[in-house]
């Protein structure tokens, strides 16, 4: 999501019958068609990387590669893969995702 000059994410995931979840969100700092997004684990100190590159099979996919994000997310769950918007961001969830505040 697009705010100004400003790039923003939020990326829910849940995975397997026992709902492992995962949340994760944030200001991404971006390069011509690649983004980063890095935070410190406030459980060990370490950071936590996300990189997000365009696939360039032209399908608007997005590729996401996580590095030390396991406390972001449940043990079954992850944030690596292949992500598609399907539609618009509401003016709520716009909000939200630009406070951080992720629910």
């Amino acid at each position: 999501m697009k705010e100004g000059e400003q790039h923003y994410f939020a990326l829910h995931v849940v995975r397997g019958p026992s709902f492992h979840l995962g949340i994760i969100g944030g200001k991404l700092r971006v390069n011509g068609s690649t983004g980063w997004f890095e935070t410190r684990d406030e459980h060990d100190g370490k950071e936590a990387w996300l990189t997000f590159v365009p696939k360039e099979d032209g399908s608007g996919r997005i590729r996401i590669v996580s590095e030390n994000a396991r406390h972001f997310h449940g043990a079954r769950a992850y944030f690596d893969g292949s992500y598609l918007r399907l539609g618009e961001v509401s003016a709520e969830d716009r909000k939200s995702v630009i406070s951080g505040e992720l629910e």
